[in-house]
């Protein structure tokens, strides 16, 4: 009888200790929570169900360290051990979302919808990768059946706001944000969100509000200081602001802008001849007073005698290999920024022109590199995600694509060029009315953008609307006489009308 309480006893110790270390395996701290399930994992007379479970519960401890491929790791081997677990290939599927391998994160949560039709995460989660991938229809489906099996869950109500955002309806993105934030006040999601729509909507003071909120919550949220700061500049600006400061290149022959500003702009131009000046920082300025009145040959031949002065200074071939790119002169360019890279591997904008340069180079690979390196190291800067997100969406990647530009407008919501990019992921998507509604933003925000304007006339190419288009193509032209691809696209407009002039000509005259 001894025996038989004391190993009752011993059994009811080792379940309240297995029970606790299962507690710690839930920890929101991390470190905590991969310790206790490793030693889970660790231990040889542990069930395959424990084994399951804490290979699971620690890939959500990586995944919330960023360390997606050993989440995957684990969650591969307890997919391994139990193909049907249901929590297995949720989890999987949200560290696919963190990703942004879209096609496998559905994959992995429709199967667990299969075995668990009314999972409520895996359709929050489904919904919300819809929701990126533009699929608004599937999205809906999937997210009003998340609030229907579990209507107290604060994400499914946002995610659904946030679709209503991406679609333009605005106005009923505010019922599902508001009622995500009353159940949960400090969801920074719902709450950027929503003063994302605000801004949108033109009511800067609520989405300066709703962002205050949020810098309240996380003080050192950078998405949310940038989006109060932009709110700030729109509202002192009554609506409208131009881009930020920093390059534009010439990505999928967008019209080049300035070069990063060296030095003052002289009042006039040095009257010593270029080949003759000596005075670096007065070749500089010149290059760029050149530059902005037009002489593109004569800013060249400042950062030329640049160059012969001083070969090893990194701002030359910056500012040279933008020139080159205005130029058209991309392979040139890209050798230039190699070099400014060589010398200064920490210049942000010498990837990004690079990026630009090799984008319209065709070399897809290498633009690629350029926008991981930046997203790396600059992930606070709008333009990061706005290059990678072109690499991606010029390698077929739409989907990618489109989060990416959504990252560069959560980061920056005043960049004109940011809307231009997701109206081509949209475009892209087979999502004409959203592609519109983005080129709209982007010429309000900056109403001389001929690069908008040429991407609306291919809309209204496609479309039929020829005349249009001419006048559209047109309006780019009278603001960049050099765009090409309006150039382009005026000379193929007017052709097609013509030949449809004279289709109709001849079904008369029959």
């Amino acid at each position: 009888m001894r025996m038989l309480v004391a190993l009752t006893a011993l059994l009811m110790s080792s379940a309240a200790a297995f029970a606790d270390t299962m507690e710690d395996c839930r920890a929101p701290d991390p470190a905590r929570a991969i310790e206790a399930c490793s030693r889970v994992v660790q231990s040889k007379d542990e069930t395959k169900a424990n084994q399951v479970t804490a290979l699971s519960l620690r890939a959500v401890a990586y995944m919330r360290k960023n360390e997606l491929d050993k989440a995957i790791t684990d969650l591969n081997r307890a997919l391994n051990l139990d193909a049907k677990n249901v929590f297995a290939l949720s989890v999987r599927g949200e560290v696919h979302i963190r990703a942004s391998r879209y096609d496998r994160a559905v994959t992995d949560l429709t199967e667990a919808l299969k075995l668990q039709p009314t999972h409520s995460t895996a359709l929050s989660n489904r919904g919300h990768v819809y929701v990126t991938m533009g699929d608004y229809e599937r999205a809906k489906q999937d997210l009003d059946k998340a609030i229907t099996v579990n209507p107290s869950a604060p994400f499914p109500y946002a995610a659904r706001g946030r679709m209503y955002r991406m679609k333009g309806e605005i106005d009923r993105a505010f019922p599902d944000l508001n009622r995500a934030i009353a159940l949960n006040p400090q969801f920074v999601f719902a709450l950027m969100e929503r003063g994302d729509a605000y801004q949108i909507k033109g009511d800067y003071d609520l989405a300066i509000a709703d962002y205050a909120r949020i810098l309240a919550i996380q003080p050192n949220n950078t998405f949310a200081q940038q989006r109060k700061q932009a709110a700030e500049a729109l509202k002192h600006a009554g609506g409208s602001v131009s881009s930020a400061p920093g390059p534009k290149p010439a990505v999928v022959a967008a019209p080049a802008s300035p070069p990063p500003q060296a030095q003052p702009v002289p009042k006039a131009p040095s009257a010593v001849p270029i080949a003759q000046e000596t005075d670096v920082a007065k070749l500089f300025s010149l290059a760029e007073t050149l530059y902005r009145k037009g002489d593109i040959d004569g800013s060249m031949a400042a950062l030329n005698r640049i160059a012969a002065i001083d070969a090893n200074n990194p701002k030359v071939y910056l500012y040279r290999g933008e020139v080159r790119i205005r130029k058209g002169e991309l392979e040139q360019a890209a050798a230039d920024l190699d070099r400014a890279i060589e010398l200064n591997p920490g210049s942000v904008d010498a990837h990004i022109l690079r990026c630009a340069a090799l984008l319209d180079l065709g070399r897809l690979d290498a633009a690629m590199a350029d926008g991981e390196h930046l997203v790396r190291v600059a992930a606070n800067d709008a333009r990061s995600f706005s290059f990678r997100g072109l690499a991606r969406l010029l390698k077929g990647e739409p989907a990618g694509a489109l989060e990416d530009f959504e990252r560069s407008i959560t980061i920056n919501p005043a960049i004109g060029f940011s809307y231009e990019n997701r109206a081509l992921a949209h475009k892209a998507m087979g999502n004409r009315d959203l592609a519109l509604a983005d080129l709209s933003r982007a010429l309000s925000v900056n109403p001389k953008s001929a690069r908008a304007m040429t991407f609306r006339a291919q809309i209204y190419i496609a479309d039929g609307e020829i005349d249009r288009a001419i006048a559209e193509f047109k309006q780019a032209l009278a603001i960049d006489p050099n765009f090409k691809l309006a150039q382009m696209g005026l000379q193929s407009a007017l052709v097609s009308k013509s030949m449809a002039q004279v289709d109709r000509s001849t079904w008369i005259s029959g």
